[in-house]
């Protein structure tokens, strides 16, 4: 049985590089293999560039808590309405000028 000492958000990107590195080492039993092939679709940036860059967007808008940045890191919208959409959800209300901002890092 594993013992958890701690948690913290993870990007698609850093779960994709974790998950290389281990297959490096082991045969991914089958749920690995499937996250890893999901990490990879779906990876819009580098995995060293993930953490910075939710802490750039958490200094940007206070409102932000790290787990919806790194929502936010994971999904990258393009568009205002899709930004709004993922932030709604935690009931974060930006103005156009602060989400135009996002958006904007986000690229």
């Amino acid at each position: 049985m594993m013992k958890v000492i701690g948690s913290k958000p993870l990007t698609i990107p850093e779960a994709r590089e974790l998950l290389e590195a281990r297959a490096k080492g082991a045969e991914l039993e089958y749920e690995q293999a499937q996250a890893s092939e999901h990490a990879e679709k779906f990876s819009h940036h580098k995995a060293d560039e993930a953490p910075g860059l939710i802490k750039e967007l958490v200094k940007k808008c206070d409102k932000l808590d790290p787990e919806t940045a790194a929502k936010l890191v994971d999904i990258s919208p393009k568009r205002l309405e899709t930004l709004k959409a993922i932030l709604i959800r935690k009931r974060i209300d930006v103005s156009d000028e602060e989400a135009a901002e996002l958006l904007k890092m986000l690229r």
